[in-house]
């Protein structure tokens, strides 16, 4: 059983997320970057390619936390 109270504080609280990024796959950036733009997601960042293979861009869910949708770089 969880604390309601806590709870209720916690999700309330502000600053969520900070310096945390959730990374989540999918099989082509460019075309999720299109649909989340569609829906009117606010975007951080556009698809970009990174040195380290990957082809990333961030978005900011409405509690402050970084979603970094990513595929492999072609």
């Amino acid at each position: 059983m969880r604390d309601e109270d806590m709870f209720a504080r916690d999700s309330l609280a502000s600053e969520k997320g900070r310096g945390m990024y959730i990374y989540i796959k999918v099989d082509d950036v460019d075309a999720k970057y299109k649909e989340l733009s569609a829906l009117g997601v606010q975007q951080i960042t556009e698809p970009k390619n990174w040195d380290w293979g990957n082809r990333e861009f961030i978005v900011k869910d409405p509690d402050g936390y970084k979603l970094c949708f990513w595929s492999p770089a072609k």
